[in-house]
């Protein structure tokens, strides 16, 4: 998401320009954060849809190969939204 979108939402949502000049940076940030926890919740979805593939495998045969893949794909997510939410965090404080 680019400054820009940012400033355009900000204006659709009835903000002007005498608040969104003030508070560009704290606008930014709270943008930034709202996509970072919408990412995080859409990750997890994913993770979970595949655990539950697991989970019916599990079920209806002997663990196997893709078992395993399913399993190692859901932590794959997760572990990039861990390092997202890191990122995110360094460059809320000015860390980038």
């Amino acid at each position: 998401m680019t400054k820009e979108d940012i400033v355009h939402m900000a204006q659709e949502a009835g903000l002007e320009d005498e608040v969104l000049v003030p508070w560009a940076y704290e606008i930014n940030m709270f943008a930034v954060l709202v996509a970072a926890a919408s990412a995080s919740v859409e990750r997890e979805a994913c993770a979970k849809v595949l655990d539950e593939m697991v989970d019916q495998m599990i079920a209806d045969m002997e663990p196997s190969t893709a078992i395993n893949w399913v399993r190692n794909r859901a932590a794959a997510i997760r572990s990039r939204s861990s390092e997202h939410c890191a990122r995110d965090e360094a460059t809320s404080r000015g860390q980038t």
